[in-house]
């Protein structure tokens, strides 16, 4: 019996952090917080980069800019929080970077 229900136990957690991966993943994109109501076209956009610069932090911050282009803010920050990472990736966040500020109305 003691068997039967750490074996379910074990199951129980296993599936409970398969979830919480799956879940924060599926809505880990960006999205936008209010710290202070004001005016919309006045708003400043920070962008959170965090731990190491890899292709998937690449991809977020792609589709970060993507999403700014269609409703742009006055200012945009970047909060970088990194240790380094790969050159292949911050070349293309640094292309992204450039093209945004180049030219943010331009669409993918």
């Amino acid at each position: 019996m003691v068997s039967l229900v750490t074996a379910l136990l074990l199951f129980s957690l296993v599936l409970n952090a398969y979830l919480w991966l799956f879940f924060s993943s599926v809505t880990g994109g960006p999205h936008e917080v209010t710290y202070e109501a004001g005016n919309a076209k006045n708003r400043i956009v920070i962008v959170p980069i965090k731990g190491m610069i890899n292709a998937e932090m690449a991809a977020f911050v792609r589709s970060s800019l993507r999403h700014l282009r269609n409703n742009l803010p006055r200012a945009v920050i970047f909060r970088i929080d990194s240790g380094g990472g790969g050159i292949a990736a911050s070349d293309q966040i640094w292309h992204e970077l450039d093209r945004f500020k180049q030219d943010p109305d331009v669409q993918d």
